[in-house]
């Protein structure tokens, strides 16, 4: 029987896959973490992407670990940007207020808004856009 955490590191994987997939499908360059690092390093002709998959669909501590990791990860690569791919589940309004403090932008979007941003297409910024 899985628990919680290993339904979503599961879910997580087949994100990754799925955005793997995309990538390959589209030959678009990038590089991924061997461990205890970002998801996807990705490489366009505008700029580097770093990208973290969070397949995360019902409320839990996954998405309150969100503002540590996404620290973590600008600690190790000095991103001035990330974008986290979610799941169906919306984080809190206090995520997104807690992220805002941070020297860098978090951009947490859907699968369908990322490969938007990927195809060039402007990125609407989600429930807490305008808060």
């Amino acid at each position: 029987m899985l628990t919680d955490a290993s339904n979503a590191n599961t879910s997580g994987k087949v994100m990754e896959e799925e955005l793997k997939l995309f990538l390959n499908t589209n030959d678009i360059s990038y590089k991924r973490a061997k461990t205890n690092g970002i998801d996807f390093i990705i490489e366009t002709p505008k700029s580097t992407l770093f990208v973290d998959c969070k397949n995360q669909n019902s409320m839990g501590s996954a998405e309150e670990k969100l503002p540590h990791t996404v620290w973590k990860y600008w600690r190790k690569y000095g991103y001035k940007e990330v974008y986290i791919i979610r799941g169906s589940h919306i984080p809190h309004k206090t995520i997104y207020e807690h992220l805002e403090w941070y020297p860098f932008t978090t951009h947490i979007v859907t699968m369908d808004e990322f490969i938007a941003v990927l195809n060039n297409q402007p990125l609407h910024q989600g429930i807490y856009e305008y808060v």
